[in-house]
């Protein structure tokens, strides 16, 4: 069982930050490894490299 999970938390505008969302993903990384799912992380992507990120978590071996 694998779980993808992308936080973006730093923006090219320093007022879009968002504060918080480290410990968002620290409980929700929690929650996920308590459900007993192996996590896959990203942090900051572009549109560009989450669309890769989700590619390439679809095309892992674990999913065939």
């Amino acid at each position: 069982r694998l779980a993808l999970l992308i936080n973006n938390i730093d923006f090219d505008h320093k007022e879009m930050t968002r504060r918080g969302a480290d410990r968002d993903e620290e409980n929700m990384e929690w929650l996920l490894k308590e459900l007993d799912y192996q996590v896959v992380k990203h942090r900051n992507l572009s549109a560009k490299d989450m669309e890769g990120a989700v590619k390439d978590f679809a095309q892992r071996q674990e999913h065939a």
